[in-house]
């Protein structure tokens, strides 16, 4: 690449300064009692229970986890395999595979095959956004839904919502 290119790539890349506002980390027994509040048999608890136990066991940042699509996902023996395709680490978007193990205590893969019967195996977003009657659309969740979705069933397990969030799973 010539020089230009590249101080152009980092120009883009750069952030601008903004005050941040840390967010504490979930345990691994606190998301568990999150997972389990997520109760009932409907599309939307079925998506929420993957979406946080793919989080906490990926440590996704919640734009990689929206913007996974089907095709990225594969079930292997040992748990999953992943591909990112783009994230904040890898600006150029040249994509990396990572593993997800099985997990004893947030089963990432059962709760993502439960997820899967739900959704169907047509090709697009892994995780649809629902709408407010709860019904599944064809369309992508949204990173910010993701951290409302953290925020509110920390809520329903006694923790603060306003000092968890979704990079609470990364934490």
């Amino acid at each position: 690449r010539d020089v230009i290119g590249d101080t152009l790539a980092g120009i883009r890349r750069e952030q601008r300064a903004r005050p941040t506002r840390k967010k504490s980390a979930i345990l691994a027994a606190d998301l568990a009692r999150m997972i389990a509040a997520a109760e009932g048999q409907s599309p939307r608890a079925i998506r929420d229970r993957a979406v946080m136990a793919l989080g906490l066991a990926a440590a996704l940042r919640r734009s990689e986890l929206v913007a996974l699509q089907l095709a990225d996902l594969e079930l292997v023996r040992e748990g999953l395999k992943l591909t990112i395709r783009h994230s904040k680490t890898d600006q150029e978007g040249e994509g990396q595979v990572i593993a997800v193990p099985s997990g004893k205590i947030l089963k990432p893969g059962a709760r993502l095959n439960e997820w899967l019967s739900a959704r169907g195996g047509e090709a697009g977003p892994l995780f649809y956004r629902t709408d407010a009657q709860g019904m599944m659309t064809k369309e992508p969740m949204s990173d910010r839904s993701v951290a409302r979705l953290i925020q509110r069933y920390a809520q329903k397990v006694g923790l603060d919502p306003a000092a968890v969030g979704a990079h609470s799973l990364r934490s």
